[in-house]
């Protein structure tokens, strides 16, 4: 069986931290070929150049796609780097075309990068939707990823019904528990509980490609 390439977006380490354990089931697949794209603040040293940590994993790096040239912090440059970043991902996704494109969250690079898999029609699945950031652009960020993507992965009841009210309907949804509490169940230090077992990859496997 030919595996289905899935391509997965990594902007920071706070973001990849909670991808970790998603990256560590793909890769043991037997349907998806993971391909990890590291762009944003690992590939920055004014950020600690945190792609040492994800090589530290042994964690496969299929592209790196550095995007900061403008610098940080202000509106300018923010509408730069997501102008830029959705040229470098169209030209890496047309170059090297997944079947699939996987983002987590609300970064203004995780929605460039989405946003150029949606417009060259490459099927979208999105964890962490409809959360809320109150007053922030993470809020319009996340929910137009929501509105692109073609398979959603929300962290709680509440925000899978802001989902539904957002007009995506229930078989393009799995519940997913809260990410944060994933990691620490895979933690050493964690005590034994009933952690939350399901795996993003078989339902990953499962959309429709």
């Amino acid at each position: 069986m030919t595996k289905k390439s899935l391509c997965v977006v990594t902007g920071t380490r706070a973001e990849y931290g909670l991808l970790r354990p998603v990256l560590q089931k793909l890769l043991q697949s037997d349907v998806i070929e993971p391909r990890l794209v590291v762009t944003g603040a690992h590939l920055a040293p004014e950020f600690g150049n945190t792609v040492s940590e994800i090589e530290a994993d042994g964690m496969p790096i299929a592209a790196r796609i550095p995007i900061l040239k403008f610098g940080t912090g202000s509106p300018l440059a923010t509408a730069r780097t997501v102008s830029y970043t959705m040229e470098r991902f169209t030209d890496y996704f047309s170059q090297n075309r997944p079947d699939a494109v996987l983002v987590l969250g609300d970064r203004y690079e995780i929605f460039a990068a989405g946003a150029a898999a949606a417009l060259l029609e490459i099927p979208l699945a999105h964890i962490s939707g409809g959360d809320v950031t109150a007053g922030a652009a993470d809020d319009w960020f996340r929910h137009c990823l929501t509105k692109m993507a073609s398979l959603h992965f929300p962290s709680c009841e509440v925000y899978a019904r802001r989902l539904i009210r957002m007009g995506r309907t229930r078989p393009r949804w799995r519940m997913w528990a809260a990410w944060g509490t994933r990691t620490c169940a895979a933690c050493r230090f964690c005590p034994a509980r009933r952690w939350p077992k399901a795996s993003a990859s078989g339902w990953i496997a499962r959309m429709r490609w």
